[in-house]
């Protein structure tokens, strides 16, 4: 983790192959059976990151708008396709002691986008 001024280029490729390039493959992987089946749902988990960068984690801090904006594309191509493409935005450190950021609580907003309670392609939690 590097501060903006100090980060590599080799750094942050490296990162952005893991969190955007690695999405868009496992979507990739994944459509042929949604689109058989006529519909479908991905969901990325995004950070608090992508809402507020912070300079001092500055790969991070990208490559979590990346997949933001990546999930925002997806969801704009595949609609057509009856498949519906969100992200959840966590802005906080997830623990199983936090009322709002543990597990279960995270767990029923994914839940709320598959099931269409939320119909929205972004939740920020």
């Amino acid at each position: 983790m590097n501060n903006v001024l100090n980060e590599t280029t080799d750094s942050l490729v490296q990162d952005f192959k893991i969190n955007v390039a690695g999405g868009l493959v496992a979507t990739q992987e994944v459509l042929s059976g949604m689109k058989a089946q006529g519909k479908g749902t991905i969901l990325f988990t995004g950070g608090g990151f992508s809402l507020y960068p912070n300079p001092d984690l500055a790969s991070l801090s990208i490559g979590k708008a990346g997949i933001r904006n990546l999930a925002k594309m997806l969801a704009d191509v595949l609609k057509s396709d009856s498949i519906r493409v969100g992200t959840v935005t966590i802005c906080g450190t997830v623990s199983v002691d936090d009322p709002k950021y543990n597990p279960t609580s995270i767990a029923e907003n994914y839940w709320a986008f598959y099931t269409g309670k939320v119909d929205i392609p972004e939740i920020i939690y």
